[in-house]
């Protein structure tokens, strides 16, 4: 079961006459407060997750960048799932606190 493998369904509109465009705005713009509040999160971040054991930080990069399993990443680094799940686990515990000390929501 690779449950992370499957993408999310689309829904897609029949709009008939209607002309999409001209009833709703097809870019996502970020308010300019918010936006900086994103950069200083994901800064904070970055910081955090370099602060992190080498095989913590291999094994949240593999599995939230690279979107791979935990049986997946077991095989590339050579080391049991449990020993994955584990690594995953005790670098959200860390990241949490390391942000939470930096101030970051």
């Amino acid at each position: 079961m690779e449950l992370r493998k499957m993408k999310h369904n689309t829904l897609s509109i029949d709009a008939g006459d209607i002309l999409l465009p001209e009833f709703m705005e097809s870019d996502f713009e970020i308010h300019p407060i918010d936006k900086n509040e994103a950069e200083q999160n994901e800064i904070a971040l970055s910081d955090c997750i370099k602060k992190l054991k080498l095989q913590q930080k291999e094994s949240i990069e593999l599995f939230y960048f690279k979107e791979m399993s935990y049986h997946e990443i077991s095989l590339k680094m050579e080391i049991a799932v449990k020993k994955v799940k584990s690594y995953i686990q005790n670098a959200k515990r860390y990241l949490k606190i390391c942000l939470e000390n930096k101030h970051v929501r």
